[in-house]
């Protein structure tokens, strides 16, 4: 059992972290400054675009119309993002669905080699009910998994 996970250990010691981590600290920064960079560009784009509508609708109408835009701009992404939450809950319960199965053989599989070892025994044992009471009490506190309260 331990021999499997000899390669994941090797792998995991041969990643230079350094690099990693220099990478993730560049990255980081550049898309900072883009975001920075994206804001500005927004920012111009409205304001360009409201002293536009301003010349033929007026400084408050204008101000009005560039609000509406924006308010019916985020309330479709809010419905967009629903929906694909929507989506990925019930992929992700599929998953877990077909994966249980898979699951349940793996553990049946490995069962005599742990069965060996006492300590080993204790910890599958306590791991087990903690999965299974988990399991057992994920359906009770009334949330319907749609995503509104």
């Amino acid at each position: 059992m331990i021999s499997r996970l000899v390669p994941l250990v090797a792998a995991l010691l041969t990643t230079d972290v350094g690099a990693v981590k220099r990478r993730v600290e560049r990255k980081t920064v550049v898309y900072a400054l883009v975001a920075v960079l994206l804001l500005t560009a927004y920012a111009a784009a409205v304001t360009g675009g409201a002293i536009l509508l301003a010349a033929d609708y007026g400084a408050v109408a204008a101000a009005f119309l560039v609000a509406i835009a924006a308010l019916v701009l985020a309330m479709l992404l809010i419905a967009v993002n629903m929906m694909i939450d929507r989506r990925d809950r019930r992929l992700m319960l599929q998953r877990q669905a077909q994966a249980q199965p898979i699951l349940a053989s793996a553990m049946a599989s490995l069962l005599p080699s742990v069965m060996k070892s006492p300590l080993l025994s204790i910890v599958v044992f306590v791991g087990a009910a903690a999965f299974f009471m988990a399991n057992s009490s994920s359906g009770k506190d009334g949330d319907s998994g749609d995503g509104q309260a």
